[in-house]
Formats: C-alpha cells, sequence, structure tokens
C-alpha cells in the first residue's frame, strides 16, 4: 500500500490570533528539538509556552503560516529586514514547505522596499543550514560567537537578493 504525502496549504497572510497557541506549541517543540543540549539554560530566560506566546502575538503581523487542516505544520517571521524563526515539523520537510514560507515571508520584504534579505543559523543547524544553501540564498560570512562560558558555535549568516518593484 502506497502512503499519501500530505502536502500544507500556506496562509501567506498575517497569522490570526485564534491560531497563535496552535503555533506557540509548534515553536517550543521544535526549538527543543534544535536546541536543546546545545544551548545552556540560563535562569530567566526559559522559553515558556507564555513566553513564545507574547513572542508570537508582538509579532503576528509578519509571521507566516503552513497548515494541515486545522494544525500547523511550519512557521516563518521577518525582523526588520529579515527572515527569522523558520520552523517546519520534521514529517512536512523536504517537501517545499519552508522554501514556500520563506518566499510569502520574502515577499513582505520586498513590499516595503528592501532590495535583499538576509538570516542566520547555528552551524548545528543541519536542517536550516541545508535549506540556506540551496540555490538564490549565499552565505556572506559566519562568525564564532559566545554563547556561555566555554561554549562556543558558528553563527552562519545568509543573503538573497529581492525582486525590485518596477518604477512607474
Amino acid at each position: 500500500m502506497t502512503k499519501a504525502l500530505q502536502t500544507c496549504r500556506l496562509r501567506p497572510a498575517s497569522l490570526r490570533a485564534d491560531a497563535v497557541d496552535a503555533t506557540v506549541e509548534l515553536s517550543l517543540a521544535l526549538r527543543h528539538a534544535a536546541y536543546d543540549g546545545r544551548l545552556p539554560a540560563r535562569p530567566g530566560e526559559q522559553r515558556t509556552s507564555d513566553r513564545v506566546g507574547k513572542h508570537i502575538q508582538r509579532r503576528a503581523e509578519s509571521c507566516r503560516a503552513a497548515w494541515l487542516g486545522l494544525n500547523p505544520a511550519g512557521l516563518s517571521a521577518t525582523t526588520a529586514s529579515g527572515v527569522d524563526d523558520v520552523w517546519v515539523k520534521r514529517q512536512y520537510r523536504r517537501g517545499g514547505t519552508a522554501t514556500r514560507l520563506i518566499d510569502a515571508t520574502c515577499s513582505g520584504l520586498a513590499q516595503r522596499d528592501f532590495r535583499a534579505a538576509q538570516t542566520g543559523s547555528e552551524n548545528f543547524n543541519y536542517a536550516a543550514s541545508a535549506l540556506f544553501e540551496d540555490p538564490g540564498w549565499r552565505k556572506i560570512g559566519a562568525e564564532l560567537v559566545r554563547i556561555a562560558p566555554g561554549i562556543r558555535h558558528e553563527a552562519l549568516v545568509y543573503t538573497r537578493p529581492l525582486p525590485l518593484k518596477e518604477l512607474p
């Protein structure tokens, strides 16, 4: 028997208030999978549901989500001028979900007249690094950053040109 591949539907609009809770759980689970054991816990800086929820609510206007029915499968957001917080559930990776989320996020940057987007990832986040090693993105730098006493990781920085609006 062949297993059917489920594809996610992208909502390119900003994240609705009623979807924040579901995306918080997604974000927390994927953050833990990527960073637990890599980054030390710091008192007062724990990634709790409440804290991540407030973070996502503040950025809801810049968030884009991919959905499978009523369940979030992925999330991305922008910073002032870059792509940030790209999270896709493992079972929906390598099927274009992250690329579509990033394209929607970059489209928002282009509408705000940015000529390029930037993003970054840690060298140990292999899924993110592989995503940004694809055509269209170019690695422009890497820097060894001190995360905590005795713990250093290489921070990778990528850029991608954005389409310019046609002048009237």
